[in-house]
């Protein structure tokens, strides 16, 4: 046995020289450490422990060996060697040098960022931040920009394209960023940006402004698709109408051609070189009221020109000061009146042997009078000595002279007050000459009743009727016209026909033959209006050309000369022609620019000329631009205007 000397056996471990570590100071490296140098008896064995300074231990990190880690970054990294024997088992410890701060890996960008989306105005184009090595895991930022030049504020991963971006294309740079650097990549570049379309126009407010305009005010939107609007569309429902104002910016548009008494709305719509934005919301509702004054002139013997005198006017003179008066009504040869109302009440003035002003008297009035209470009258027509009138029920009504049964009722009794035609409510046209009348109904039937001595009801007689028989079988009539022993009437097909007095070339078959039955007027199928006179005839197309033939001594055909003519003659070469009436011996008409003009007899003033010089050849009324309708009468006209 051996005997311990001195009570011990042996010395606990002393370091003499440090540990010392070894290794590349960056993340991902190995850091090595020595054990040092120790005394002691026995010889030690020795465990480790790794430290991240200043005294932080490492858990697991207790071998001689220590890859460096991202969560070292920042700081120095030691080993603490622990020298353990029998003398002191707890062991003896002591530090290796610390190494320099650890080191992250700088990015390093292996696949680049990657823009999607459409390169179209107003579309959004996303960033991928790409595929990148490095530690630790880099954050990203982002800068767009147009072609090469940053894009002020645009440093979001994604990004909406603006007017600016048109024409150009758009990349992405994404950085990306650790503790150890920054580093740049640019992403692909998308193909050219486009315009687009702009967005929709915000409506503003509709406000009717005549008889068939009215404005309606917008703001711009707030993308112009970035393509410059060079218009704005408002379109009225119904009808699809439109009124467009060519400019950038915010706006009022005018819309014209709507139907009087109609009720709008409209939209509003923007566009630029790419197209047509959608619509706006839709604007309040609005109703063109017509704003219609009746003037009159000529002959006023009778007081047909409801001035309240019996002077005679060579212009035009405003009735009262009413603006409600329909645009078109009036008499062929009457020294009366009877016209209707936007309200749909009836008025008549004039002369009244017969009852013919329908007040239930034959008081002659140089006044406007309501017939009756009813509101219910849309359409007057007058003859010589009676007045022939629809209601919006379809229903027809007659008064004033009888005779040859001129009144429709199946008698030849005056009445001085409305009498109701039979019992139909289908009844859609009509028209009346000296003593005849012809009617269409909704079906496109022609009817025809009272004088009858020239064929002029078209029945293949000269048997006068007292109610209304049909004209054939035919169901393609459109609009009828009387002379005084004459009738026009236009079928659907555009074709005009004739019948009746053919004296002095009246109904424009190139002779002089009267006719009991339709005859066609040449081979057009362009006929839009027709109208009689005591002795002529003018004619519409649809093109807007008039023409004209009958007698001529007083120019009332308006051809420059006074020769009458068998067949029909056009008036000279404007094709802006709008409505159009004849009287005894003169003509009326306005163009599509609402001025008004005037040709034939004189002798009353009938010409609104400020004379009593006849004329041959159409002569413009005044400058006004305002004319609506027209109406010719025995010496004296009628007109409306707004």
């Amino acid at each position: 046995m051996l005997t311990v000397v001195g009570g011990s056996y042996g010395a606990a471990p002393v370091n003499t020289v440090a540990p010392v570590v070894t290794g590349t100071t960056t993340v991902g490296s190995t850091l090595t450490t020595t054990d040092g140098t120790w005394a002691g008896a026995p010889a030690p064995t020795f465990t480790y422990q790794w430290f991240r300074s200043p005294s932080t231990s490492i858990g697991g990190a207790t071998s001689s060996t220590y890859v460096l880690v991202a969560g070292d970054i920042g700081f120095g990294i030691f080993c603490r060697v622990r020298a353990t024997n029998i003398i002191a088992p707890s062991g003896v410890t002591a530090d290796s040098n610390t190494t320099a701060s650890i080191g992250g890996i700088a990015p390093v960008n292996t696949v680049a960022p990657v823009v999607s989306g459409t390169a179209t105005f107003g579309q959004t184009l996303s960033t991928t931040n790409g595929t990148w090595t490095g530690t630790p895991a880099p954050t990203f930022t982002y800068q767009w920009q147009r072609v090469t030049t940053n894009i002020g504020g645009a440093t979001s991963s994604t990004y909406v394209l603006v007017a600016a971006d048109v024409g150009n294309t758009i990349r992405c740079v994404v950085t990306a960023t650790n503790s150890t650097a920054a580093v740049s990549a640019n992403s692909n570049s998308t193909a050219t940006v486009a315009a687009t379309v702009p967005g929709a126009p915000t409506i503003g407010t509709a406000t009717a402004t005549g008889t068939t305009t009215a404005t309606v005010s917008y703001t711009a939107p707030a993308s112009n698709g970035g393509s410059v609007i060079t218009s704005y569309t408002a379109t009225s429902s119904p009808g699809g109408i439109t009124g467009t104002l060519s400019q950038a910016g915010s706006g009022t548009i005018t819309v014209s051609g709507l139907t009087t008494n109609t009720s709008y709305t409209f939209t509003v719509t923007a566009t630029n070189a790419i197209g047509t934005s959608a619509a706006s919301a839709a604007s309040n509702s609005v109703t063109p009221v017509l704003i219609s004054y009746l003037y009159t002139w000529g002959r006023n013997n009778n007081g047909q020109l409801g001035l309240g005198n019996t002077t005679n006017y060579s212009s035009p003179k405003q009735v009262g000061s009413l603006t409600t008066w329909n645009t078109s009504q009036g008499g062929f040869a009457a020294d009366f009146i009877a016209y209707t109302k936007t309200d749909g009440t009836l008025w008549s003035w004039g002369r009244n042997d017969f009852g013919q002003l329908g007040l239930g008297n034959t008081t002659y009035y140089s006044s406007p009078k309501q017939v009756g209470a009813l509101t219910a009258w849309s359409t007057v027509a007058v003859g010589t000595e009676h007045t022939l009138a629809l209601k919006t029920d379809g229903t027809m009504w007659s008064w004033g002279y009888g005779n040859s049964g001129r009144l429709g009722l199946n008698n030849t009794t005056n009445y001085s007050s409305p009498k109701q035609i039979g019992s139909l409510t289908t009844w859609y046209k009509i028209s009346v000459g000296s003593g005849h009348c012809l009617a269409i109904k909704t079906d496109g039937t022609l009817w025809s009743w009272g004088v009858n001595g020239s064929g002029q009801l078209g029945l293949g007689n000269t048997t006068a009727y007292s109610s209304p028989s049909q004209i054939g079988a035919l169901t393609t009539w459109l609009s009828t016209a009387c002379g005084r022993y004459h009738s026009l009437v236009i079928k659907t097909d555009g074709t005009l026909w004739v019948w009746g007095n053919g004296g002095s070339g009246r109904l424009g078959l190139g002779n002089e033959t009267s006719f009991s039955s339709p005859k066609q007027v040449g081979a057009l199928t362009t006929w839009a209006i027709a109208k009689g006179a005591n002795n002529f005839s003018i004619a519409k197309t649809t093109a807007g050309a008039l023409y004209s033939w009958g007698n001529n001594g007083s120019g009332q055909l308006g051809l420059n000369n006074t020769t009458y003519y068998s067949s029909p003659k056009q008036v000279g070469s404007l094709t802006t022609w709008g409505t159009i009436s004849c009287g005894t011996g003169q003509t009326l008409a306005t163009t599509t620019s609402n001025t008004l003009f005037a040709w034939g007899r004189n002798q009353n003033g009938q010409l609104g000329l400020e004379d009593t010089t006849d004329r041959s050849s159409p002569q413009q009324i005044g400058a006004l631009t305002t004319w609506l309708g027209v109406a010719a009468s025995g010496y004296f006209s009628t007109a409306t205007k707004s």
